[in-house]
């Protein structure tokens, strides 16, 4: 993504020395990252670098690139295993002439993107994400927010979320290893917390059931 020029350079491996294909970015969108989905087939274009709350989407095989709206800037992006959905990390900062009436103005926030339809749902948060991760089959995300005791549950088809109480500060947020994947069941989340004697709870999706480790359990 050649920035200054709003320009995106597609090169072909097979042929490196080929003069690569130019494609015009839209200039208000300020973009200056890129993040393709697994299957190649799709890729997010974004800014971190400047208070604007833009992304585009590229269809690689059209070459079609169209401008989208989000709540806030950006401070990251992170696309599922399958390619499905997106989160956007948003930047408490806003954009330089913010809407001071809007319920994410001077919030952190994070917005869940259908990437088949582009759907999206905001989330208003109360502190800055310390950690996510995604779900093996790419049907759900979980994260955590700094001095925040819950897990947050995201649900990737129906952008929906569900918080989950923990007994103390989470420090560390991943899914188990899916060990067997002929089985249907999506692997455990697991949640470490702050505790003298160690502590981590497991969160199962498949039956919404929670267990909490402390101390000598461990």
């Amino acid at each position: 993504v050649a920035r200054g020029d709003q320009q995106l350079w597609v090169f072909d491996v097979a042929q490196p020395y080929a003069t690569p294909k130019v494609i015009d970015l839209p200039v208000e969108g300020e973009l200056g990252s890129l993040s393709y989905t697994p299957d190649g087939d799709q890729a997010i274009l974004y800014t971190t670098a400047t208070n604007t709350d833009r992304y585009a989407s590229w269809d690689v095989a059209t070459d079609t690139i169209e401008l989208r709206s989000l709540v806030k800037p950006v401070s990251g992006i992170s696309i599922t295993p399958t390619g499905g959905t997106m989160l956007a990390f948003h930047t408490k900062t806003d954009v330089d002439d913010p809407d001071t009436t809007s319920p994410f103005y001077n919030n952190w926030a994070l917005t869940m993107v259908n990437l088949d339809d582009f759907r999206s749902n905001p989330l208003k948060l109360p502190a800055k994400v310390d950690g996510y991760a995604h779900s093996t089959n790419g049907s759900r995300g979980y994260f955590i927010m700094k001095n925040e005791a819950f897990l947050e549950v995201l649900d990737y088809q129906t952008l929906l979320y569900e918080e989950i109480p923990l007994k103390s500060a989470p420090v560390y947020v991943g899914v188990l290893p899916d060990l067997d994947a002929t089985d249907n069941d999506e692997p455990p989340a697991w949640v470490s917390q702050e505790h003298e004697l160690g502590r981590i709870t497991f969160y199962d999706s498949d039956d919404g059931s929670i267990e909490t480790i402390t101390g000598f359990e461990l």
